[in-house]
């Protein structure tokens, strides 16, 4: 959470909220470690003998859970035998040119939009387990809004600035060899005009981070839903987000974010209920805030 205000500027209660995802799916509860990679003995703890090893946020134990299907710079992990942090130049450089092309070389939230609506439509219709499901796709719009909002460098009075591809290249680690084609290296903080990264001043909040959902999928929405591994025969969700009035909308985000249901203790009923607890009290500030019930 220290990490995500000081370098990023997220608000804490954004902070918060992604920390939550991890807890629910890849963080060891005893140790409080989780892997940002593939998964990591590292994280173990107490409870690894019974549970194992918490899955990195890219693993494939992960998939659908913290990373999900759909995304500007990596394939999904259909396409690259489960990996779900597999990088291509092709892929980047379709989404890349569509930055270019459309938007005067800026990701912006009208970009994420319309990048997300393509990449629904290439999941949907090529990708036998593609899932599109509520939840897990409005944080992903919601996760690459903070791309869009935070990590291009701030101005010098800390006024956000344009996401630029070249900013977000470097952010990313995203590099373009000779012959044009793009490969991935360690990323980097972008500088600004005069060679320094600045973070921006007015911390991104949670309801500003997912109020961009007016900007990107309210804009350009698309049915929720699963493939079930076979094409031509998609599962709809019930639940469609333009249905859920705009204020309850991150209500309903929350009470889901909240349930522990579908964590990775759900088989020992004792500790998923210790968890629920934990979910419940950490996110009460945040019900609080938002009035949610």
């Amino acid at each position: 959470m220290y990490g995500m205000q000081e370098m990023l500027g997220f608000a804490a209660d954004l902070a918060l909220s992604v920390t939550i995802l991890g807890l629910k799916t890849s963080i060891d509860l005893t140790t409080m470690k989780m892997s940002i990679g593939q998964t990591d003995p590292r994280t173990d703890g107490p409870l690894s003998e019974l549970f194992g090893t918490a899955p990195g946020l890219s693993s494939h134990e992960a998939h659908n859970k913290f990373e999900v299907d759909g995304s500007f710079s990596r394939i999904d992990a259909y396409w690259a035998n489960g990996n779900t942090d597999h990088f291509t130049s092709d892929h980047w450089k379709k989404y890349r040119q569509l930055a270019v092309d459309q938007f005067g070389g800026l990701m912006t939230m009208d970009f994420v939009g319309v990048g997300r609506s393509m990449q629904y439509n290439e999941c949907r219709n090529t990708n036998p387990e593609c899932q599109w499901t509520l939840v897990e796709q409005v944080h992903s719009y919601a996760a690459q809004g903070f791309v869009s909002s935070t990590m291009a460098s701030a101005d010098e009075d800390g006024n956000p600035s344009p996401p630029d591809i070249k900013s977000l290249e470097t952010f990313f680690g995203i590099v373009e060899g000779p012959n044009g084609t793009y490969s991935r290296t360690h990323g980097k903080l972008p500088a600004g005009p005069d060679g320094h990264w600045y973070r921006r001043a007015t911390p991104l909040t949670f309801l500003e981070a997912f109020g961009s959902l007016t900007e990107t999928f309210l804009v350009h929405p698309t049915p929720f839903g699963r493939n079930n591994g076979d094409l031509g025969n998609w599962d709809a969700d019930l639940t469609n987000l333009q249905n859920v009035e705009e204020a309850n909308v991150l209500c309903y985000v929350l009470q889901r974010t909240r349930d522990p249901k579908d964590s990775r203790y759900a088989s020992n009923s004792v500790v998923n209920a210790a968890l629920g607890v934990l979910l419940h009290n950490s996110l009460q500030p945040l019900f609080s805030q938002l009035s949610c019930p």
